[in-house]
Protein backbone atom coordinates (compact mmCIF):
# COMPACT_ATOMS: atom_id res chain seq x y z
CA UNK A 1 0.00 0.00 0.00
CA UNK A 2 1.03 3.60 -0.47
CA UNK A 3 -0.29 7.05 0.35
CA UNK A 4 0.29 10.74 -0.21
CA UNK A 5 -0.67 13.10 2.60
CA UNK A 6 -1.21 16.86 2.65
CA UNK A 7 -2.39 18.10 6.07
CA UNK A 8 -3.65 21.63 6.78
CA UNK A 9 -0.77 22.40 9.18
CA UNK A 10 1.88 21.96 6.49
CA UNK A 11 2.67 18.26 6.90
CA UNK A 12 3.54 16.49 3.63
CA UNK A 13 4.49 12.83 3.27
CA UNK A 14 4.69 9.93 0.83
CA UNK A 15 4.46 6.52 2.51
CA UNK A 16 4.97 3.04 1.08
CA UNK A 17 4.71 -0.44 2.54
CA UNK A 18 5.32 -3.78 0.85
CA UNK A 19 5.05 -7.09 2.61
CA UNK A 20 4.41 -10.80 2.36
CA UNK A 21 3.24 -13.42 4.83
CA UNK A 22 3.37 -17.18 4.45
CA UNK A 23 2.48 -19.95 6.89
CA UNK A 24 1.63 -23.62 6.72
CA UNK A 25 -0.09 -25.80 9.33
CA UNK A 26 0.36 -29.56 9.48
CA UNK A 27 -0.72 -32.41 11.73
CA UNK A 28 2.45 -34.48 11.89
CA UNK A 29 0.98 -37.08 14.26
CA UNK A 30 -2.06 -37.57 16.47
CA UNK A 31 -2.81 -34.57 18.69
CA UNK A 32 -0.18 -32.40 17.02
CA UNK A 33 -0.41 -29.09 15.20
CA UNK A 34 2.81 -27.71 13.74
CA UNK A 35 3.25 -24.37 11.99
CA UNK A 36 6.08 -22.89 9.96
CA UNK A 37 5.95 -19.41 8.50
CA UNK A 38 7.79 -16.43 7.10
CA UNK A 39 7.03 -12.69 7.34
CA UNK A 40 8.59 -9.88 5.29
CA UNK A 41 7.94 -6.14 5.45
CA UNK A 42 9.61 -3.04 4.03
CA UNK A 43 8.10 0.33 4.92
CA UNK A 44 8.97 4.01 4.95
CA UNK A 45 8.88 7.11 2.78
CA UNK A 46 9.77 10.78 2.78
CA UNK A 47 8.25 13.72 4.65
CA UNK A 48 8.59 17.44 5.34
CA UNK A 49 7.02 19.96 7.70
CA UNK A 50 6.13 23.34 6.18
CA UNK A 51 4.15 25.02 8.92
CA UNK A 52 3.91 28.72 7.92
CA UNK A 53 5.47 30.11 11.12
CA UNK A 54 8.63 27.95 11.04
CA UNK A 55 11.30 27.11 8.44
CA UNK A 56 10.63 24.06 6.29
CA UNK A 57 11.92 20.85 7.91
CA UNK A 58 12.84 18.12 5.41
CA UNK A 59 12.94 14.76 7.19
CA UNK A 60 14.49 13.05 4.15
CA UNK A 61 13.65 9.50 3.04
CA UNK A 62 13.90 6.48 5.31
CA UNK A 63 13.00 2.83 4.90
CA UNK A 64 13.11 -0.12 7.26
CA UNK A 65 13.22 -3.79 6.33
CA UNK A 66 12.13 -6.58 8.67
CA UNK A 67 11.84 -10.30 7.99
CA UNK A 68 11.41 -13.35 10.18
CA UNK A 69 11.07 -17.10 9.80
CA UNK A 70 9.23 -18.83 12.64
CA UNK A 71 8.02 -22.23 13.82
CA UNK A 72 5.46 -23.30 16.39
CA UNK A 73 4.38 -26.71 17.69
CA UNK A 74 1.38 -27.64 19.83
CA UNK A 75 0.77 -31.09 21.29
CA UNK A 76 -2.15 -32.64 23.16
CA UNK A 77 -0.97 -35.02 25.92
CA UNK A 78 -3.16 -37.60 27.64
CA UNK A 79 -6.29 -35.61 26.71
CA UNK A 80 -5.55 -33.26 29.61
CA UNK A 81 -2.48 -31.18 28.78
CA UNK A 82 -1.76 -28.90 25.81
CA UNK A 83 1.95 -28.13 25.49
CA UNK A 84 3.26 -25.55 23.04
CA UNK A 85 6.61 -24.10 22.05
CA UNK A 86 7.78 -21.76 19.32
CA UNK A 87 10.62 -19.63 18.11
CA UNK A 88 10.85 -16.60 15.83
CA UNK A 89 14.10 -15.37 14.29
CA UNK A 90 13.63 -11.62 13.78
CA UNK A 91 15.88 -9.77 11.32
CA UNK A 92 16.07 -5.97 11.15
CA UNK A 93 18.21 -3.92 8.79
CA UNK A 94 19.28 -1.54 11.61
CA UNK A 95 19.39 -3.79 14.67
CA UNK A 96 20.45 -7.16 13.32
CA UNK A 97 18.94 -10.43 14.53
CA UNK A 98 16.91 -11.34 17.60
CA UNK A 99 15.86 -14.83 18.72
CA UNK A 100 12.36 -14.85 20.25
CA UNK A 101 11.34 -18.11 21.99
CA UNK A 102 8.09 -18.91 23.80
CA UNK A 103 6.72 -21.90 25.72
CA UNK A 104 3.34 -22.65 27.27
CA UNK A 105 1.35 -25.34 29.03
CA UNK A 106 -2.41 -25.62 29.57
CA UNK A 107 -3.76 -28.19 32.03
CA UNK A 108 -7.45 -29.12 32.04
CA UNK A 109 -7.72 -30.03 35.71
CA UNK A 110 -11.45 -30.76 35.32
CA UNK A 111 -13.98 -30.32 32.56
CA UNK A 112 -14.68 -26.86 34.02
CA UNK A 113 -11.21 -25.75 35.16
CA UNK A 114 -8.14 -24.88 33.08
CA UNK A 115 -4.75 -23.71 34.36
CA UNK A 116 -2.15 -22.19 32.05
CA UNK A 117 1.44 -21.02 32.34
CA UNK A 118 3.56 -19.31 29.68
CA UNK A 119 6.84 -17.54 29.11
CA UNK A 120 7.69 -15.52 25.99
CA UNK A 121 10.29 -13.04 24.85
CA UNK A 122 9.16 -9.82 23.17
CA UNK A 123 11.03 -7.40 20.92
CA UNK A 124 10.10 -4.06 19.35
CA UNK A 125 12.39 -1.94 17.21
CA UNK A 126 11.99 1.87 17.26
CA UNK A 127 9.64 3.20 14.60
CA UNK A 128 10.68 5.64 11.87
CA UNK A 129 8.76 8.36 13.72
CA UNK A 130 10.64 7.70 16.97
CA UNK A 131 14.01 7.70 15.22
CA UNK A 132 13.73 10.43 12.60
CA UNK A 133 10.42 12.39 12.60
CA UNK A 134 9.23 15.35 14.73
CA UNK A 135 11.17 17.03 17.58
CA UNK A 136 11.10 14.07 20.06
CA UNK A 137 13.10 11.97 17.56
CA UNK A 138 16.27 10.24 18.72
CA UNK A 139 18.43 8.31 16.26
CA UNK A 140 20.30 6.61 19.12
CA UNK A 141 17.29 4.66 20.41
CA UNK A 142 17.73 0.94 21.08
CA UNK A 143 15.03 -1.75 20.62
CA UNK A 144 12.72 -2.73 23.45
CA UNK A 145 13.28 -6.23 24.84
CA UNK A 146 11.14 -8.03 27.38
CA UNK A 147 10.41 -11.43 28.93
CA UNK A 148 6.77 -11.93 29.91
CA UNK A 149 5.66 -14.61 32.40
CA UNK A 150 2.01 -15.45 33.02
CA UNK A 151 -0.08 -17.83 35.14
CA UNK A 152 -3.83 -17.99 34.59
CA UNK A 153 -6.85 -19.96 35.80
CA UNK A 154 -10.19 -20.19 33.98
CA UNK A 155 -13.23 -21.58 35.77
CA UNK A 156 -16.54 -22.28 34.08
CA UNK A 157 -19.67 -22.06 36.22
CA UNK A 158 -22.39 -24.07 34.60
CA UNK A 159 -22.91 -23.42 30.91
CA UNK A 160 -23.41 -19.66 30.99
CA UNK A 161 -20.74 -18.16 33.26
CA UNK A 162 -16.97 -18.05 33.42
CA UNK A 163 -14.39 -16.38 35.65
CA UNK A 164 -10.69 -15.95 34.97
CA UNK A 165 -7.69 -14.78 36.99
CA UNK A 166 -4.24 -13.94 35.59
CA UNK A 167 -0.99 -13.01 37.33
CA UNK A 168 1.83 -11.66 35.18
CA UNK A 169 5.36 -10.30 35.34
CA UNK A 170 7.29 -8.45 32.63
CA UNK A 171 11.06 -7.98 32.89
CA UNK A 172 13.09 -6.18 30.26
CA UNK A 173 14.99 -3.10 29.24
CA UNK A 174 14.96 -0.10 26.92
CA UNK A 175 11.29 0.80 26.86
CA UNK A 176 10.94 3.85 24.62
CA UNK A 177 9.72 6.73 26.77
CA UNK A 178 9.54 10.53 26.52
CA UNK A 179 11.38 13.06 28.67
CA UNK A 180 11.64 16.88 28.53
CA UNK A 181 15.26 18.04 28.86
CA UNK A 182 15.27 21.84 28.84
CA UNK A 183 11.49 21.78 28.41
CA UNK A 184 11.72 20.10 24.97
CA UNK A 185 10.35 16.57 24.36
CA UNK A 186 12.73 13.76 23.41
CA UNK A 187 12.44 9.98 23.20
CA UNK A 188 14.85 7.94 25.31
CA UNK A 189 15.35 4.35 26.50
CA UNK A 190 14.24 3.56 30.04
CA UNK A 191 16.92 1.06 31.02
CA UNK A 192 15.92 -2.04 32.97
CA UNK A 193 12.34 -2.39 34.22
CA UNK A 194 10.03 -4.82 35.99
CA UNK A 195 6.23 -4.69 35.83
CA UNK A 196 3.90 -6.96 37.79
CA UNK A 197 0.17 -7.22 38.19
CA UNK A 198 -2.99 -9.26 38.02
CA UNK A 199 -6.28 -9.22 36.13
CA UNK A 200 -9.71 -10.59 37.02
CA UNK A 201 -12.40 -11.24 34.42
CA UNK A 202 -15.98 -12.51 34.60
CA UNK A 203 -18.45 -13.30 31.82
CA UNK A 204 -22.11 -14.18 32.31
CA UNK A 205 -24.85 -14.93 29.79
CA UNK A 206 -28.01 -15.47 31.85
CA UNK A 207 -30.13 -15.76 28.70
CA UNK A 208 -29.62 -15.86 24.95
CA UNK A 209 -30.53 -12.15 24.85
CA UNK A 210 -28.49 -10.75 27.77
CA UNK A 211 -24.69 -10.75 27.87
CA UNK A 212 -22.56 -9.21 30.63
CA UNK A 213 -18.83 -9.04 31.42
CA UNK A 214 -16.51 -7.28 33.85
CA UNK A 215 -12.75 -6.89 34.19
CA UNK A 216 -10.44 -5.50 36.86
CA UNK A 217 -6.69 -5.02 36.54
CA UNK A 218 -4.07 -3.81 39.00
CA UNK A 219 -0.55 -3.19 37.72
CA UNK A 220 2.69 -2.07 39.33
CA UNK A 221 4.44 -0.23 36.51
CA UNK A 222 7.58 0.77 38.40
CA UNK A 223 8.92 4.06 37.01
CA UNK A 224 7.15 3.71 33.62
CA UNK A 225 3.86 5.28 34.67
CA UNK A 226 3.24 7.62 31.71
CA UNK A 227 -0.19 7.12 30.15
CA UNK A 228 -1.20 3.81 31.80
CA UNK A 229 -3.57 3.65 34.80
CA UNK A 230 -2.44 1.42 37.65
CA UNK A 231 -6.03 0.27 38.27
CA UNK A 232 -8.68 -0.15 35.61
CA UNK A 233 -12.22 -1.49 35.76
CA UNK A 234 -14.68 -2.10 32.92
CA UNK A 235 -18.24 -3.37 32.96
CA UNK A 236 -20.20 -4.26 29.82
CA UNK A 237 -23.83 -5.25 29.33
CA UNK A 238 -25.68 -5.89 26.12
CA UNK A 239 -29.27 -6.91 25.39
CA UNK A 240 -30.60 -8.27 22.12
CA UNK A 241 -34.23 -7.34 21.45
CA UNK A 242 -34.21 -9.06 18.05
CA UNK A 243 -33.80 -6.42 15.38
CA UNK A 244 -32.70 -3.95 18.06
CA UNK A 245 -29.56 -4.16 20.27
CA UNK A 246 -28.66 -2.01 23.28
CA UNK A 247 -25.14 -1.92 24.79
CA UNK A 248 -23.49 -0.03 27.62
CA UNK A 249 -19.92 0.14 28.95
CA UNK A 250 -18.63 1.70 32.16
CA UNK A 251 -14.89 2.42 32.33
CA UNK A 252 -13.07 3.54 35.48
CA UNK A 253 -9.35 4.40 35.69
CA UNK A 254 -7.40 5.35 38.81
CA UNK A 255 -3.81 6.35 39.56
CA UNK A 256 -3.01 7.70 36.10
CA UNK A 257 0.05 9.89 35.54
CA UNK A 258 1.08 12.32 32.82
CA UNK A 259 4.76 11.46 33.26
CA UNK A 260 7.02 8.64 34.38
CA UNK A 261 8.10 8.10 38.00
CA UNK A 262 4.57 8.97 39.24
CA UNK A 263 4.93 12.62 38.28
CA UNK A 264 2.08 14.87 37.08
CA UNK A 265 -0.79 12.87 38.56
CA UNK A 266 -4.01 13.07 36.52
CA UNK A 267 -7.51 12.92 37.96
CA UNK A 268 -9.27 9.57 38.27
CA UNK A 269 -12.24 9.21 35.95
CA UNK A 270 -15.34 7.12 35.29
CA UNK A 271 -17.12 7.30 31.94
CA UNK A 272 -20.21 5.70 30.45
CA UNK A 273 -20.59 4.81 26.77
CA UNK A 274 -23.94 3.73 25.32
CA UNK A 275 -24.72 2.34 21.89
CA UNK A 276 -27.84 1.11 20.12
CA UNK A 277 -28.10 -0.61 16.77
CA UNK A 278 -30.94 -1.71 14.55
CA UNK A 279 -30.80 -3.94 11.47
CA UNK A 280 -34.15 -3.92 9.64
CA UNK A 281 -32.55 -6.00 6.88
CA UNK A 282 -29.44 -8.19 6.82
CA UNK A 283 -27.76 -5.79 4.42
CA UNK A 284 -28.61 -2.56 6.28
CA UNK A 285 -27.76 -1.50 9.84
CA UNK A 286 -27.87 1.75 11.80
CA UNK A 287 -25.76 2.32 14.92
CA UNK A 288 -26.16 5.26 17.32
CA UNK A 289 -23.48 5.89 19.97
CA UNK A 290 -23.26 8.23 22.93
CA UNK A 291 -19.72 8.42 24.31
CA UNK A 292 -18.91 9.96 27.70
CA UNK A 293 -22.62 10.17 28.43
CA UNK A 294 -22.14 12.09 31.72
CA UNK A 295 -19.87 14.65 30.01
CA UNK A 296 -16.93 13.96 32.34
CA UNK A 297 -13.90 16.28 32.22
CA UNK A 298 -10.83 14.04 32.13
CA UNK A 299 -7.43 13.48 30.54
CA UNK A 300 -5.41 10.41 29.58
CA UNK A 301 -2.45 12.52 28.38
CA UNK A 302 -1.29 15.60 30.27
CA UNK A 303 -2.37 18.82 28.56
CA UNK A 304 -4.87 17.15 26.19
CA UNK A 305 -8.46 17.07 27.52
CA UNK A 306 -10.57 14.21 26.18
CA UNK A 307 -13.80 14.99 24.29
CA UNK A 308 -16.92 15.65 26.30
CA UNK A 309 -20.28 14.11 25.53
CA UNK A 310 -20.11 12.92 21.92
CA UNK A 311 -22.93 11.60 19.72
CA UNK A 312 -22.15 9.50 16.65
CA UNK A 313 -24.23 7.74 14.03
CA UNK A 314 -23.16 5.10 11.55
CA UNK A 315 -25.11 3.67 8.63
CA UNK A 316 -23.77 0.49 7.01
CA UNK A 317 -24.89 -1.22 3.84
CA UNK A 318 -23.47 -4.56 2.70
CA UNK A 319 -24.10 -5.92 -0.74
Amino acid sequence: NFGEHKIYDGWRSNDRTIGAMFYHNAELWNGNTSTVGFDFKKYGGDALDSFPQIPVIDYSEYFMTEWAPYAHIQQMLWNRFVASAGVRFEQHNLYGSELLPKVGLVMHATSFTAIRVSAAKGFRSPSIRELYIFPPRNEELEPERMWNYEIGVTQSIGLNAEIEAVVFQAIGDNLIRMQFPGGKPQFFNSGEFEHTGYELMARWRPSHRLNMSATWSDTNLGDETLGAPEQKMTFYAGYNFGLFNLMGTVLQATNLYGADKRQDKLANYTILNIAASVAPWKSLSLRLSLKNAFDQNYKTISGYPMPGRTFMSELSFTY
